[in-house]
This record gives C-alpha cells, structure tokens and sequence, in this order.
C-alpha cells in the first residue's frame, strides 16, 4: 500500500489562461502486481479572480491506473532508486462558481517520476492534463475544459505483514 500528499499549482486551460489556482491532493494505493496498481486520489482546489463572483472552489474523488516502467524495463525489485510512473484515471467533483454547484466528471492522463530516499519514502513530482465537462470553469462554452497540474510531495509505502 501507498499513501502519497502533496501540493499544487494548478493552471486551468480556459479563457484566462494567466490565473492559477491552488490545490491540494492525497491518495492510497495498492500495487496489485510489480508492475500496475491501482489509486484512489482525493483532490480539493481554490482558483481565486478579483471579483467574488469569479472565485471557483473544487472537491472530487479519482481513481488512476498506474504502471512501474522501472519494474517494465528492469524486472522487479524492491530497490530501484528511480521510478517513472505513467497513470490514466477518472474523476467525479463538485464545482461551486458564480454562486453555483455543479457535478464534473472528467477524465486525467499523467507521469509520477520518484525518487527513492528512505526505505519506504519517496519524493515525487507529478504533472498530469486532463478534461472536465463544460461546466468546470462556470461557464458553457460547448466544449470540455482543459486542465493542467504539477503535484510534488511525499509518498509513503506501508510494508505489509506476510503471513504463511
């Protein structure tokens, strides 16, 4: 298992292209395999304008499917030093702009690069781009809103008891 944190700057692709918002996200996971896993991420985010009307404030849940290149082009081990990540998922949020909530589902394509510093501790950094249904940014412009994030933090693998 795996639990990771972190924060982000995240850079919403819509009309205002100059605005970041903050975000913060922590997931848990589990590989399945030396070679894919699973994550259930939670993410919540704040993009404040100049206007109240124009702040936007998200919570949604995602669940990522990931692959250890590392353990692909190496072969398993417990102690590679470097590990690239590749991930697609899907996301499910609430949305509150202009005074107004909506459901966004969304889809999220992404790399995890880490970097080995303990013996269950890592430091990571994570840019991904995804789409979310028109209503992300408030406003319908009749087509999905682009989103892009780079997330940095700390992962944490559990050691699992074996039991024989």
């Amino acid at each position: 298992y795996e639990i990771g944190s972190g924060l982000v700057g995240s850079e919403m692709c819509i009309r205002d292209r100059k605005n970041a918002g903050v975000e913060a996200k922590g997931s848990i996971g589990k590989w399945y395999t030396p070679l894919s896993a699973w994550r259930v991420n939670g993410t919540i985010m704040y993009k404040a304008k100049t206007s109240s009307k124009m702040n936007l404030h998200y919570a949604g849940l995602g669940m990522d499917y990931m692959i250890s290149l590392a353990t692909l082009a190496k072969g398993y081990s417990p102690n590679h030093v470097i590990d690239v990540v590749p991930f697609v998922g899907v996301t499910a949020g609430l949305v509150r702009r202009y005074g107004k909530f909506r459901a966004v589902p969304g889809l999220d394509a992404g790399v995890q690069v880490k970097l080995k510093v303990a013996s269950s501790l890592y430091l990571y950094a994570e840019p991904k781009v995804g789409i979310r249904t028109d209503t992300y940014d408030g406003s319908e412009q009749g087509r999905p809103d682009r989103v892009a994030s780079m997330v940095g933090g700390l992962l944490y693998r559990f050691k699992m008891p074996t039991f024989q």
